[in-house]
């Protein structure tokens, strides 16, 4: 079935009242961009698949950061990131926009360390940071 086949390729968690899918931003986005990449479509048409199959369910789109740079600016960079994927879906994903909220988090949100605790930069770290999570509430 398609929809177990996009939900599985996505990686996206399933519980009983949400699909959360997590999607790296620098698959998504080049360095410091918030333009989507060609290669993130493929990405996003499973994404398009899943929402069609729950047409009236509310859709999060979170942009996220890691911790380099300006706060304020990180919080744009990740609003700009979140609205983009939204733009994705209406335009090319046929998704109803009157379901899908945005909300940008800047590096407020961390999922791992931005750094290691002898204070030393943590690459693999920012990279899990820097993300687009989409959580589907049927």
């Amino acid at each position: 079935e398609a929809l177990a086949k996009a939900i599985e390729d996505l990686g996206a968690k399933v519980t009983e009242t949400e699909i959360q899918i997590y999607l790296s931003a620098d698959f998504l986005f080049n360095f410091d961009e918030s333009d989507l990449r060609p290669k993130a479509e493929a990405d996003l048409g499973n994404v398009a698949s899943v929402l069609k199959a729950y047409p009236m369910a509310r859709v999060l789109i979170e942009g996220h950061t890691d911790a380099k740079g300006a706060d304020i600016y990180n919080l744009t960079l990740s609003e700009k990131r979140a609205s983009s994927i939204k733009r994705w879906l209406v335009d090319k994903g046929g998704a109803n926009q009157q379901i899908l909220l945005t909300k940008g988090w800047g590096k407020s949100k961390p999922i791992a360390r931005n750094s290691n605790p002898d204070g030393s930069d943590n690459p693999k770290g920012r990279q899990k940071n820097r993300r687009v999570e989409i959580t589907i509430t049927r």
